[in-house]
């Protein structure tokens, strides 16, 4: 089972988090930038400008079931959304989960 598979919480929900959890941290000058369905985070942080992307979701790997069976384009839509409330839900564990998950997107 995927890390956050089945969460509710919303990717803005998670993107507002992830931004308390850097400033906890000393991050600042945020930026979110959306480009079709790929995904930015921006700020800074000890001097150094960071950027996170997230890449997008790949429709084609939700347009089957797991039974192999076709999904409506709107069921589609639906579980391209939940994969990308966990990605971001991801992002936020990870980074909380402490000062040195930080410093390990920052290449330190």
């Amino acid at each position: 089972m995927s890390y956050a598979k089945g969460t509710a919480t919303s990717a803005a929900n998670s993107r507002a988090e992830l931004e308390r959890v850097l400033k906890r941290y000393g991050a600042e000058a945020f930026a979110y930038a959306e480009d079709g369905s790929a995904q930015t985070i921006a700020f800074r942080l000890a001097g150094r400008s960071v950027r996170i992307d997230l890449p997008p979701v790949d429709r084609r790997a939700f347009e089957l079931t797991d039974t192999g069976r076709e999904r409506a384009e709107r069921q589609v839509e639906i579980e391209v959304e939940k994969e990308q409330r966990r990605r971001w839900r991801v992002l936020v564990c990870r980074v909380s989960i402490s000062h040195r998950g930080i410093l390990i997107l920052l290449n330190y």
